[in-house]
């Protein structure tokens, strides 16, 4: 204010002098130029700053926190648990769930029915996979949940995951709803050629021979149960279709059969099926049918399913299983 008051006064007292006149204007608009210019560089300054709001943090009403990563199958499975650290009830709702593995490559938001295609599912307290997931928690309460990435690295290059994961509390306003944790090592200790790489922790596969009778190829193996409950009309098969085998040699082999025991039938275009209770093993065979005699091991892939248990991956495969001479 003091200059504008100099530059007036001083145009006042010089008004005969055109000279004088076109500097003191030119003065006053460069100094309103040069405050208007501070005015807004404050303003700008201003917005770009991180600025208090007062809302609390998520991580005040939750803890969330990845406790393993592992490959199983086709899918990475994270284990997570979520504790209500408050002392009365809450609401949470988990969504928006993004992996990117150490390649770059990321893995959005996907529901249960996707099981092809690159993306990342949530399930808490058993429930099954979905796009999010809901939990009420009394005061203090922890529970476990699980989040897979489905198609996760086919040419097993990525080592290391991040995750950022969505929280939303009741309808409490939050200044920050997301959870990041990056740079999580990678576990894989999946079987990966000669034999059958298991869909799920708690099943266990064991090839116990693959050999050709009367020029068609059996492949008969065990699979034992460890999930701890009954499993109910566990399936093995082709799913919705025949089961295609191939060999080292590039043969295609279709409609090739299974069957649990010696008195079934072959089932070739759907599945095997039976009980199976907790710690229990079963034999199953495959047949492939009239294999080239060259050919020197055999691969498959068969569809898994159960009525009360849902499996970390819906398939069971086999790599390059050795075939006996």
């Amino acid at each position: 204010m003091t200059i504008f008051a100099t530059i007036i006064l001083n145009y006042n007292t010089t008004k005969n002098n055109s000279i004088m006149k076109k500097t003191m204007l030119w003065f006053a608009k460069a100094a309103c130029l040069a405050m208007m210019a501070v005015c807004l560089q404050s303003a700008s300054c201003e917005s770009e700053e991180d600025v208090d709001t007062g809302l609390p943090h998520y991580n005040k009403f939750v803890d969330l926190s990845i406790t393993s990563c592992e490959r199983v199958g086709n899918v990475l499975m994270m284990d997570f648990t979520l504790k209500n650290k408050q002392n009365y009830d809450l609401t949470v709702r988990l969504r928006k769930q993004v992996a990117t593995d150490d390649t770059g490559k990321e893995y959005p938001t996907g529901g249960a029915g996707v099981m092809a295609y690159p993306v990342t599912s949530i399930a808490i307290a058993g429930n099954k996979y979905e796009e999010s997931a809901t939990v009420r928690l009394a005061s203090k309460d922890q529970v476990e949940g699980h989040l897979k990435v489905v198609a996760f690295s086919p040419d097993n290059t990525a080592k290391r995951v991040s995750v950022v994961i969505k929280v939303e509390i009741d309808n409490e306003k939050l200044s920050d709803k997301l959870f990041e944790q990056k740079d999580i090592r990678v576990v894989d200790n999946r079987l990966l050629s000669g034999g059958i790489q298991s869909n799920d922790f708690k099943l266990d596969y064991k090839v116990t021979s693959c050999k050709v009778e009367d020029g068609d190829l059996y492949v008969k193996f065990d699979i034992k149960n460890n999930t701890g409950v009954r499993l109910t009309s566990y399936c093995i098969g082709g799913g919705n279709g025949s089961i295609t085998s191939t060999d080292n040699r590039g043969n295609k082999y279709i409609n090739c059969g299974i069957k649990f025991s010696e008195e079934e039938r072959w089932a070739m275009f759907n599945n095997a099926s039976s009980d199976l209770a907790p710690g229990a093993t079963i034999n199953c065979t495959l047949r492939l049918g009239k294999i080239n005699p060259n050919a020197s091991d055999v691969s498959s892939r068969l569809e898994v399913s159960s009525d009360n248990y849902i499996f970390n991956d819906r398939w069971v495969y086999f790599l390059s299983v050795p075939i006996e001479k």
